[in-house]
């Protein structure tokens, strides 16, 4: 029987440390994202392609949350 998104998983332990780094990421990103945007303000031509950059560059690190140390 395939799992469903209501269903316990089988390995609590693995859901917790992928909240874990997921929660770590979200403190980091709220603490840095002034940062992340002035970066980004300095390369491309306007507002709308730094702020894309951002997030594609949150995006990708969600997506890699668990390579996140």
């Amino acid at each position: 029987m395939a799992a469903t998104a209501l269903q316990r998983s089988p390995e609590p332990v693995a859901v917790e440390r992928y909240q874990s780094k997921v929660q770590e990421l979200t403190e980091v990103i709220n603490h840095h994202s002034a940062r992340y945007r002035r970066i980004a303000l300095g390369h491309p031509s306007n507002l709308a392609d730094a702020e894309d950059a951002v997030q594609d560059a949150l995006l990708s690190a969600l997506t890699h949350v668990h390579q996140f140390r």
